[in-house]
């Protein structure tokens, strides 16, 4: 479990000469989690005006933890002496230790364990990568896993590396000018709801100028449905998103509550906005009273007006849906996409690389081919997104797929 742990010390304080060291830290079975400094040199004279020094923060337990509060003096310096008076002063002085059940910036959350039954971390990853178009870079050395957006790679042509000197220009490229699996239409879906309803809700679609498919086809299908509002407008706050997990039905006497199969949905938060609905409940003795419940803002396409803050004006919806203003899926993260998509180009060349440009390799960089002749095939100036290397052995050639930008 999560602790927090908030503490407070007032205390007045002299230095009479030399500099002093004031540390508060919390432990953990005898080892420092974290501390807060406090530091003054002399001469200081704080008898009347009380100092403060506080903890705020959050540790994770397990049964038999030990937390430990300590409070320590020392000179600042090793080459000079100190003379410094401290003692807490009448007031509010005081420390809590409270379970915490919420999650954090930073924390580490089990994704398996709350996914759905029918929902897997590749599923996820992948939805995550292709709702944002990028692609994962995984460093081994430091156990570190990157999501690396294609629309990076267009932020960053200022800063596109320079492999002209690196080519093999004896090898003949292969150049392609059309993609595999693209129509002259490409859809980009949200999983269909069982009852055929919302049909095509939240998708959105991408040209490709030269396919040999002229037709229209689905570029991926999400393995999450969309999400649509609920018809029922919630005081000061505006239309949630409407998943229904249960029914209440009643027999006579008799009242039941239903669970509902509710297929795996994606949703955004704002965790900074909350709203109090009255929701019907179910109590012990059979009656159904209204509830109070304490929920954070969320939505799907459109935002509600309580959800609404100035950086969070986006949605998850491939295309916009009707009444919808804030910015979607193709237009915040598939422009790289497209430009590609307007014409696109594929170049497998040969390139010579050395071991610090493998080292060094950014995937959000492009890269740049000026004033080289590959074959018989002149390249001026153009940029590239690097689709893929290899394999990679140092002081040997390698292939690399370049898809013009």
């Amino acid at each position: 479990m999560r602790v927090k742990v908030q503490a407070q010390l007032l205390f007045n304080s002299i230095v009479r000469f030399g500099a002093a060291d004031i540390d508060f830290i919390l432990q953990k079975n005898g080892q420092e989690v974290t501390k807060t400094a406090y530091s003054k040199g002399g001469y200081y004279d704080g008898l009347d005006i009380p100092d403060t020094i506080q903890i705020d923060t959050s540790v994770d337990c397990l049964a038999g933890d030990e937390l430990t509060l300590r409070l320590t003096g020392s000179s600042r310096t090793t080459f000079s002496d100190y003379a410094y008076y401290f003692s807490l002063a009448s007031g509010d002085t005081w420390a809590s230790f409270t379970p915490d059940s919420l999650v954090h910036l930073g924390d580490i959350w089990p994704v398996a364990q709350n996914l759905p039954a029918d929902i897997t971390c590749s599923d996820l990853a992948l939805t995550i990568a292709k709702v944002m178009q990028g692609t994962y870079v995984v460093d081994s050395l430091h156990n570190t896993v990157k999501l690396v957006p294609l629309d990076d790679v267009i932020d960053n042509i200022p800063n596109a590396k320079d492999w002209s000197k690196n080519t093999d220009e004896s090898v003949q490229p292969e150049l392609t000018v059309q993609f595999d699996g693209y129509s002259a239409k490409n859809w980009y879906k949200w999983r269909e709801y069982e009852d055929k309803t919302s049909i095509g809700y939240g998708d959105g679609f991408i040209t490709c100028g030269n396919t040999a498919n002229s037709k229209e086809s689905t570029l991926f299908e999400l393995p999450f449905m969309a999400c649509i509002d609920s018809s029922t407008t919630v005081g000061g706050y505006g239309n949630p998103i409407y998943i229904k997990t249960r029914s209440i039905s009643k027999s006579g006497d008799t009242i039941t509550v239903n669970k509902n199969d509710a297929a795996a949905r994606l949703i955004l938060v704002e965790p900074t906005k909350t709203v109090v609905v009255q929701t019907n409940t179910l109590t012990p003795s059979g009656d159904i009273v209204k509830v109070g419940v304490t929920l954070t803002a969320c939505w799907w396409a459109k935002r509600p007006m309580g959800a609404r803050v100035d950086d969070n004006a986006f949605s998850l919806a491939f295309t916009g849906v009707s009444g919808q203003v804030e910015e979607s899926l193709i237009t915040r993260h598939f422009t790289a996409t497209k430009r590609i998509l307007r014409r696109p180009r594929m170049l497998n060349a040969s390139v010579y690389l050395h071991p610090s440009d493998i080292a060094t390799l950014d995937l959000s960089v492009p890269i740049r081919l000026k004033g080289v002749r590959l074959g018989s095939l002149d390249i001026n100036d153009n940029l590239f997104y690097l689709n893929s290397l290899g394999p990679y052995r140092s002081g040997m050639v390698c292939n690399a797929t370049l898809i013009v930008l």
